[in-house]
């Protein structure tokens, strides 16, 4: 496998688990905006509960102090803001105006408005204990709903993205089975060092003209592949120092001059054909069967 290959299968194994990640974050800030929201309305709820236990305490003293009174009045029209419902607005307001006219009148004539003033705490207070029940049993229900669909949306991301990577996978593996094919069938031989100055891939046919196999080569530096080997590790090395030079400094028009006979390798030998950047891949001249007999000579 070279490093190509290995990059390209750690590229989609890596974008299949950002996907996951992005979904499991996504789920996890909507479940925390569900359990926010759910606890502003029970806490709410229980303020208001809180509120209508307290009322109905207050008027069941026959004696009310003037604190008293004045917390009497206050959780009334707390109690009628904080109520949403149609039924519980309407409840809340008949019992706040309950208490300033009850509040209103002097002591000695509370008698008459105290009985209407109670039976009015006492429902206020039995509707939110209701509402509290139901409450509870739809967040019940609806944290069932949420759990299913997020357990249903995980198990499908995590499906579909295996599925995703099982496949590109797959192809990867035909395509690096296709090109080993083509290296090894060919006439010619390949040779391919990386940007370590190391022996990436070298087919039979080189390894035969240098008298090792495939395996053998693999991974050694590529001196170790002769002249041919030293002329790559020379090729790679010339080209990551003119890519530095040209990272430093890039003149607009510069046209380097070639020495006369400097084309060749050693001693005016003719050097094989060379294409590729980084890679280092030599594909030597197709002359037939005297240059590869050269080439064996030269190893």
């Amino acid at each position: 496998m070279t490093s190509k290959e290995r990059l390209q299968r750690l590229s989609v194994l890596a974008g299949v688990v950002m996907v996951l990640f992005a979904i499991c974050f996504f789920q996890l800030a909507y479940l925390h905006l569900a359990f926010r929201q759910t606890e502003r309305a029970f806490s709410e709820r229980m303020e208001k509960l809180i509120l209508s236990s307290r009322l109905v305490e207050l008027t069941s003293r026959r004696t009310l102090s003037q604190s008293d009174q004045e917390l009497m009045r206050s959780y009334a029209r707390r109690l009628a803001g904080l109520t949403r419902t149609r039924q519980g607005q309407q409840l809340s307001r008949d019992l706040a105006a309950a208490v300033d006219l009850f509040l209103s009148r002097p002591p000695e004539e509370r008698a008459a408005f105290r009985a209407e003033l109670e039976d009015l705490a006492l429902e206020c207070d039995n509707y939110q204990r209701s509402r509290l029940k139901e409450e509870i049993l739809l967040s019940n229900m609806d944290f069932q709903r949420l759990f299913r669909v997020v357990a249903a949306t995980s198990g499908s991301a995590f499906l579909v993205s295996v599925i995703i990577m099982v496949l590109f996978w797959v192809w990867l593996l035909r395509q690096s089975e296709v090109n080993r094919l083509v290296v090894r069938c060919t006439r010619n031989g390949v040779l391919v060092g990386d940007r370590r100055g190391r022996i990436a891939l070298a087919n039979p046919v080189f390894a035969g003209l240098a008298g090792k196999t495939p395996g053998e080569l693999a991974g050694r530096p590529l001196e170790a592949a002769g002249p041919t080997g030293a002329l790559l590790a020379r090729r790679i090395e010339g080209s990551r120092a003119s890519r530095h030079r040209q990272g430093m400094c890039s003149p607009a028009n510069t046209h380097q001059k070639r020495a006369p006979g400097s084309g060749g390798v050693g001693g005016g030998e003719k050097a094989p054909a060379v294409r590729g950047g980084s890679a280092g891949t030599i594909f030597p001249s197709p002359a037939g069967n005297r240059d590869r007999a050269a080439s064996s000579r030269t190893l």
